[in-house]
């Protein structure tokens, strides 16, 4: 949506926060540090059921991504590496690998001048493989949807405050408008411990939707909205001996 007839009116009923949907970017990029990893584990209506590791890295000027996700009881494996540009976070590229039982699926897609190309291809051992291309075009401000996870903690948002942006989901192929707001979020237990005062960014406008919960530059917790599932922070490793 761009309300672009409304701009003038805008201005005189929303407050300062909400008017700053892309100076936040610039404040991101700012505080966002030059590498980074979020290491959580994934409880399944109760229970230990996986993982998740997303990190990052500036690589020039582009920002360059990973994600290893495992859910056991699903037997699915996700392997994602991506890029975008460091300042807007436009998407560049993204190559993900999906494992379900015996099949792989894989994603290879590029974004350009407004559009994104690629082409997804299923492999059953049993049965073969099936190729299909991938297309779509990217409203302007779009970002790939790992971006929001990246940069939870690094949005400079205090409660009340709300940005509103585009995202490309690659496993959907498709984009949504997606609206984070952040609220207090209180204590929350974890794994690595306990996180007395956070920040808890509700993502709003897809499916499924999330709360992210940040402290201290840190995901923290991620909640699956509608469905029992958590993502807690885990412990960081223990040192290798010498």
């Amino acid at each position: 949506m761009k309300p672009i007839m409304m701009a003038a009116l805008v201005a005189l009923v929303l407050p300062a926060a909400a008017l700053a949907q892309d100076d936040w970017r610039t404040e991101a990029a700012a505080r966002l540090p030059d590498t980074g990893e979020m290491n959580l584990q994934f409880i399944n209506q109760g229970e230990v059921d996986g993982y998740m590791r997303l990190g990052w890295r500036r690589n020039g000027e582009r920002i360059e991504m990973f994600d290893r996700t495992m859910m056991m009881s699903g037997d699915i494996f996700e392997s994602m590496t991506a890029a975008m540009t460091d300042g807007d976070f436009a998407p560049l590229e993204t190559v993900i690998l999906w494992h379900q039982e015996s099949a792989v699926m894989t994603l290879d897609t590029v974004a350009s001048d407004g559009r994104v190309t690629g082409i997804q291809t299923i492999l059953r051992p049993l049965s073969g493989e099936q190729s299909a291309p991938i297309a779509l075009d990217l409203p302007d401000g779009t970002m790939p949807r790992a971006a929001t996870f990246v940069l939870a903690p690094f949005m400079g948002l205090a409660p009340g405050d709300s940005v509103t942006y585009v995202w490309y989901a690659v496993m959907a192929n498709s984009v949504a408008t997606v609206t984070v707001t952040a609220f207090e979020g209180g204590a929350v237990d974890t794994p690595a411990g306990r996180y007395e005062d956070t920040l808890r960014l509700e993502v709003r406008g897809t499916q499924p939707e999330n709360d992210i919960f940040v402290s201290g530059g840190e995901v923290v917790r991620i909640d699956v909205i509608g469905r029992d599932m958590t993502f807690l922070r885990r412990p960081d490793p223990e040192p290798a001996a010498q």
